[in-house]
């Protein structure tokens, strides 16, 4: 039997659904994803799925069910939220500090219902390119 059906991570557009399978138990297993009236075919063994194309801060509810017999077979249900859409557009450079290295960056509105509880950035200066170039990557 199936067990422990969870969500490993959860994104703005998909969620990677995770699920474990007893050592013991060899055989396919095909499984069926459901969710927003849409359903996913999945072979078991694979402990995992990603389903993409989802729309971001809105409440999905997927539902593992095994093709067993009798009434179905078994079913084990989670609820997400994915993550809301922070950055509408790209942070701009408002002001370079040419002598103290530093570079200020305008950051759009983050809206108000994303309750978002802090907010780390990660610079990497690129120096393949242009040294005075920086790649950041945002963490919520």
């Amino acid at each position: 039997f199936i067990k422990n059906f969870g969500v490993k991570a959860v994104m703005k557009t998909s969620v990677l659904l995770t699920w474990e399978v007893p050592e013991a138990y060899k055989s396919e297993i095909q499984l069926k994803i459901l969710y927003n009236h849409q359903n996913v075919e999945v072979q078991g063994i694979l402990k995992k799925k990603l389903i993409t194309q989802l729309q971001p801060f809105t409440y999905y509810t997927f539902m593992l069910m095994s093709h067993g017999t009798g009434a179905g077979g078994l079913q084990q249900q989670v609820s997400i939220r994915t993550a809301p859409n922070l950055l509408s557009v790209k942070p701009t450079q408002y002001q370079h500090y040419v002598d103290e290295d530093r570079v200020a960056i305008n950051l759009p509105e983050v809206p108000t219902e994303a309750h978002v509880r802090s907010v780390l950035f990660v610079c990497v200066e690129n120096r393949l390119k242009n040294p005075d170039s920086l790649f950041c990557f945002k963490n919520t």
